[in-house]
């Protein structure tokens, strides 16, 4: 889960409150896992968990209400 520009890959999974994937955290391994079938060309997004103020709009699809 780390955005940074020299971070892992999983910087290019998005978030959204409806996500196709989950993580899971075996030992100290981060891993993604798939919800459902995952169309071709699809992107992957996961619910990123925030916490704090919450107080960003969510922007995952359009009429998302949810804050972050």
């Amino acid at each position: 889960r780390d955005a940074h520009v020299d971070g892992n890959i999983a910087r290019f999974i998005n978030h959204a409150c409806e996500p196709n994937c989950y993580f899971e955290v075996v030992d100290k391994t981060i891993w993604i896992r798939a919800r459902r079938d995952i169309r071709r060309g699809e992107e992957l997004t996961y619910d990123y968990k925030t916490t704090g103020n919450r107080h960003i709009p969510c922007r995952c699809r359009p009429g998302c209400t949810h804050l972050l």
